[in-house]
């Protein structure tokens, strides 16, 4: 067996009896320990296309990243694990992405992998898109268009910085052949089996009395991804409270929604889900209170003649679901006046009670 290509802590690489840089089924890797600082393996390589050629790969988070060039114009962008040697495609990203066919043939001879942080940039020189990929779980690997890339950097949003506008100005398509592709992809969207990706409730929330005004957004992992135009927004009760007045709304073509025919001081549960033909997924709940109001006015107000000496005024508190708000009054205050020339000043303040009665005075 031949010794390694190279040897840099951390990093599995390939190795055959042949050219140790190309896969084959007999090939293995062989690599560096952390625990022990000795070389461990061959471990046999599972899942690389055959004959390809595999890039530098780079370390990160206990998985070795690098790209399995079959001299296509798409190769395999893989995962490995370093203890089985099993290699795995990036999920929805399986292939190193091309704006369109009219961009290749392209050489990723070049096609650099690398570590920064919490994340794997795999970046072609020659190409107009890059891979980034995020070793925390916190994404799914995301297609950029480096035109507009500004810098890799864990801490901002994607882990990687964006110009506020592209480097270079794109040549626009003459309108027939914009037309022409929106046309295409319309058609195709239209007969797909796509299943779309998750949508993501964007927080905080805005809640009002009555209302809450909730958005969300969808990110396309590569060009041919299908854009849902039909959203599902469901909202239900978290614990006591009365739920909405309807359960479900179906948003066409926007990212935003105010869901109405809520109550106050409710705390309530939305669902954003996606559809793409036949085809939907779900987003993760997201809670929100209503905002507090209250109390409701009282009901069945009556008011009697107390011997002619005042009025007798007894009422009922709005209790149930026949109550907009579920703030209970703590405290009532009566307060009378005449019919006549002379005017009753007199106020009573009462305590908290199911059913009242309070006279007041001339």
């Amino acid at each position: 067996m031949s010794a390694p290509v190279a040897c840099t802590p951390w990093l599995t690489l390939p190795v055959t009896s042949g050219s140790p840089a190309i896969a084959s089924p007999v090939a293995g890797m062989i690599f560096l320990d952390p625990a022990t600082n000795k070389l461990t393996g061959p471990v046999s390589l599972q899942g690389v296309p055959g004959g390809a050629v595999l890039l530098a790969p780079a370390f990160n988070r206990g998985s070795i990243y690098t790209v399995a060039d079959t001299l296509s114009t798409q190769p395999r962008l893989l995962r490995i694990d370093p203890r089985s040697g099993l290699a795995v495609p990036l999920p929805g990203v399986p292939d190193y992405p091309v704006v369109s066919a009219a961009e290749a043939p392209i050489s990723f001879q070049q096609t650099q992998v690398i570590s920064v942080g919490p994340r794997v940039i795999i970046n072609n020189p020659d190409s107009i898109l890059g891979v980034v990929v995020f070793t925390d779980g916190s994404q799914p690997p995301k297609t950029f268009d480096k035109g507009t890339l500004a810098s890799v950097d864990p801490a901002a949003p994607g882990g990687v910085a964006l110009n506020a506008a592209p480097k270079t100005k794109k040549q626009s398509q003459p309108k027939q052949q914009q037309v022409q592709a929106a046309v295409d992809a319309q058609s195709r969207c239209l007969n797909t089996s796509e299943t779309p990706h998750r949508p993501v409730i964007t927080t905080p929330l805005v809640a009002s009395t009555h209302t809450v005004t909730l958005s969300w957004s969808y990110q396309l992992l590569s060009n041919q991804d299908c854009e849902p135009t039909t959203y599902t927004v469901a909202a239900s009760v978290v614990g006591d409270g009365q739920g909405p007045a309807q359960p479900e709304y179906a948003v066409q073509g926007q990212l935003t929604f105010t869901y109405p025919g809520l109550h106050p001081n409710v705390t309530y549960q939305f669902v954003v889900t996606a559809f793409i033909g036949h085809d939907q997924t779900a987003s993760l709940p997201e809670e929100t209170t209503t905002t507090p109001q209250g109390p409701d006015p009282p009901t069945a107000v009556t008011a009697t003649d107390a011997d002619g000496t005042g009025w007798t005024v007894s009422w009922t508190a709005c209790s149930g679901s026949g109550c907009d708000a579920n703030e209970p009054a703590t405290q009532w205050t009566v307060t009378g006046q005449s019919c006549g020339s002379g005017a009753c000043a007199t106020t009573r303040t009462m305590n908290t009670c199911e059913r009242c009665v309070a006279t007041v005075t001339s």
